[in-house]
Parts: structure tokens; sequence; C-alpha cells
């Protein structure tokens, strides 16, 4: 326990967003482990928001190992958007990122030489991106964690889990809550 305090003190345990501004808000960055959820209306940007916080998260931090004989790897779960979207989205965001202007439509390029892209970029810091599509109501907050927990079982120490949209999980062993909700 001391030892964890002491890197989360010195920083080594802080995952550093892409956006400056964001880390002096979070005071340099969020500390693993940490929860939040980002709310919004219907499409205004939360989708977009989290692959840009996942694609800094992976292209921007060197990974601090508790368990030095485990793998760094970050988890992106998403229960709304299809898997082509989701890898065209990513190398949009990430291109732009690189050569600082819009890019109106995708370059005569494949899904598969797309994905590629995404997997070395966000990769090239050492971890392993895990970007999964689940369709809506197939998995509950259980699959997710067997997920997660058959990740650490094959030797994965993760430092980062988004799921995008856990309203569209199913509600299985959720316990009804007074208001309705679950």
């Amino acid at each position: 326990a001391f030892q964890k305090m002491d890197d989360i003190s010195s920083g080594k345990a802080i995952i550093r967003f892409g956006q400056q501004g964001l880390n002096r808000m979070f005071n340099g960055g969020l500390v693993r482990g940490m929860t939040g959820a980002l709310y919004a209306i219907s499409h205004h940007g939360k989708s977009g928001n989290v692959m840009e916080f996942f694609a800094d998260w992976c292209m921007y931090n060197t990974p601090y190992m508790t368990d030095t004989a485990k793998k760094p790897a970050n988890v992106f779960i998403t229960f709304e958007n299809e898997a082509e979207s989701n890898i065209d989205m990513f190398y949009r965001l990430i291109r732009e990122g690189e050569t600082q202007s819009k890019i109106e439509d995708l370059p005569e390029t494949t899904k598969e030489e797309r994905a590629q892209y995404l997997s070395e970029k966000l990769s090239c810091t050492g971890y392993t991106p895990f970007i999964i599509r689940v369709t809506e109501g197939a998995w509950g907050y259980r699959d997710i964690c067997n997920y997660i927990t058959k990740l650490e079982s094959q030797g994965y120490e993760i430092h980062c889990l988004i799921v995008d949209y856990l309203a569209l999980a199913n509600r299985v062993g959720c316990i009804q809550g007074a208001q309705g909700t679950d």
C-alpha cells in the first residue's frame, strides 16, 4: 500500500491526457484505478471524447508496471458504434492529430490497413490496446469484469478501461433502484 502511494505521489502511476488543460484540471492526469463518467446529451461527442482519451493514454504514456512480470494493456469496450466505424473514427482522430488538418474523406486504404496503422500507433509506447465491440445488451457488468479477469489471467496488467455507452449493457444481476434505475 505504501509503495502504491509513493508511485502515485511521484507521478509514476498517473495517466496523462494529450491535452495539457485536462492534465492541469486533473492535477497532472488521472490516477490509475480512478473511476469517472462522461455525461452529455445525445450526439454531443461523448464517444469521440473517450476515443480521444483512449488514444492519448495509449500513445502519450509510458507504461509503469506494478508487476513487471505482466504486459501493459488498455481496454476500450463499446456497445454503441460498429467495429468498422470505430476503426475509421480512431484512424481519423490519430491522422488528424499527426497532420494537423481535417480529413474529409478516408484515404484509399483498406479497413485492414487502417486497423494495422491503429495497432502500430496505439502500441507505440508499449501498451497492448484491446478495442472490443459488443452488441447492445449482450454483456452486463459481470461479462465486463470476466473479460478483464480473462486478460489478467493471460498476463496483462490493465491500466485503463473505457466502456463507451454503459447504459446499453444488460442489467442482469443489478438491483432495481427506488427511482426505477439500476
